[in-house]
């Protein structure tokens, strides 16, 4: 017998029968393998002075306490021009958000310390200096012993986002964390999803000019009462104001901008403790 006769011997759903476990095993194996944590620091590797010093014990205290704290200024007006002018010279490399355009409408990219350094830390310019001020986060929450968390690990990679200014951008209401359980998000997304179950503290530094008005919109909009939808406050996204927020417990939303709106952002991850 041939082997076009052998083959055709089979039928379509023996054929399918075996092919079809085979591709599920592989989708399944690169959901459980997808993660941005791979080469994650610890806190303590990622310990930065002037972190240490923007996120004081009692600034600590007060984000266990209300779940969120801003902190304006923690950029200087150079420092902030220096920032500002990095990220025009990454115009052109953003991406779409991989998120549904109902949801969110922000271009982002990907950026880390050791893809735009300098030379030394006495020579920190453009985006180097907010990238090690966000990422010292952890480390500062650590040395305050922050309660509540542990084992926590910074990734290399921030996100720059960049909103229109045409008042149509914006970012729906959502937390950073995923609560949600197995049985609700099903093995593929629950696994899909795991770096994103482990976050713990977001961390936001704005890149905006630091007389941004009121007007230009774009706030962040935050819930500390989940159970209100009448119980919020606005942030303004002022340049070099940083908020340091639960990341399983401030629900928030990004409110369309008439003016372009830029931040970068750490997500903090590690253990719950209960």
């Amino acid at each position: 017998m041939s082997w076009r006769r052998r083959l055709s011997s089979y039928s379509f759903d023996t054929v399918i029968g075996v092919f079809l476990p085979a591709g599920c095993i592989g989708v399944l194996a690169e959901a459980y393998l997808r993660t941005n944590l791979r080469d994650a620091n610890t806190a303590a590797h990622c310990s930065f002075a002037a972190s240490n010093n923007i996120l004081t014990t009692a600034r600590v205290r007060e984000l266990e306490t209300a779940g969120i704290v801003v902190i304006p200024k923690v950029l200087s007006g150079q420092q902030l021009h220096d920032a500002r002018y990095a990220v025009q010279l990454l115009k052109g490399q953003f991406d779409t958000s991989l998120n549904d355009r109902d949801v969110r409408q922000d271009q982002i990219q990907w950026v880390r310390s050791t893809a735009v350094g300098v030379a030394s830390e006495e020579e920190e310019d453009g985006l180097l200096l907010p990238i090690r001020l966000i990422r010292g986060v952890g480390d500062a929450l650590e040395r305050a012993s922050y309660q509540g968390v542990s084992a926590l690990r910074i990734p290399q990679d921030c996100q720059l986002a960049v909103y229109a200014g045409d008042g149509s951008a914006g970012y729906r209401r959502h937390l950073d964390r995923c609560t949600s359980t197995i049985f609700e998000l099903g093995i593929l997304e629950y696994w899909r999803l795991s770096d994103v179950r482990c976050r713990v503290v977001t961390v936001i530094l704005y890149l905006n000019a630091a007389d941004r008005p009121k007007d230009a919109g774009g706030s962040l909009r935050c819930w500390t009462n989940n159970e209100s939808e009448e119980e919020h406050f606005d942030i303004e996204p002022v340049g070099g104001t940083m908020v340091v927020f639960d990341a399983s417990r401030i629900r928030h939303q990004v409110l369309p901008s008439n003016s372009e709106r830029t931040a970068i952002t750490c997500w903090i991850h590690g253990n719950l403790e209960q």
